[in-house]
């Protein structure tokens, strides 16, 4: 049986903005889905994709 790939949600802040740190082990594929979404952002800084904290892009996550 194949397994989907796992991606975690982990809560961090910049500054005074909550964030969301999307962390999955190294897949191309993951990558190339979630750099076409429009909500999601590269963080240079912090070497990591990232919502904001908010109900409406933790929903489109779920549902993209």
């Amino acid at each position: 049986m194949h397994r989907k790939p796992t991606i975690y949600l982990n809560e961090f802040s910049h500054q005074t903005t909550p964030l969301i740190k999307l962390f999955f082990y190294s897949n191309s594929t993951i990558e190339q889905i979630i750099g076409k979404l429009d909500y999601v952002h590269y963080s240079h800084q912090y070497k990591c994709y990232y919502i904001r904290n908010k109900t409406e892009y933790k929903q489109k996550l779920f549902q993209d």
